[in-house]
C-alpha cells in the first residue's frame, strides 16, 4: 500500500507492507500492480486526481488524516447564562438578543 509517516508504521503491524511512492507514480503502480491500494491526501484533492473514478474502492476518512473539530458543545446551564458574557460574545445567540 501507498502510505508513509505514522499510518504505514501502524499498518504494518497488520501485515500490510507500506511504500514510498511519490504522488505522481501513484495511478502506474497501481496499473502495474506494485501496490494494490494507496492513500493520497484529502477528498478534493482525490477527486481531481480522478483516483475516486479509476479505484474500485474509495473511503474517506483514512483513520490516519488529521481532521478539524467540527462541533462544540456547551451545557445548556452555561449557555443560558447568556447575560454575563460581555456585548461582543453575545451575538449569534438568538436568547441572548
Amino acid at each position: 500500500m501507498r502510505i508513509g509517516g505514522f499510518g504505514g508504521a501502524i499498518i504494518s503491524k497488520v501485515g500490510v507492507v507500506p511504500q514510498q511512492i511519490a504522488g505522481g507514480d501513484i495511478y502506474p503502480a497501481l496499473e502495474k500492480g506494485t501496490v494494490d491500494a494507496a492513500e493520497w491526501s484529502v477528498l478534493i484533492d482525490d477527486q481531481n486526481s480522478a483516483s475516486t473514478r479509476w479505484l474500485p474502492t474509495y473511503y474517506y476518512p483514512g483513520w490516519w488524516e488529521g481532521g478539524s473539530q467540527l462541533h462544540v458543545l456547551v451545557g445548556k446551564d452555561k449557555w443560558m447564562r447568556c447575560e454575563e458574557l460581555p456585548g461582543d460574545r453575545r451575538s449569534g445567540r438568538r436568547l441572548c438578543q
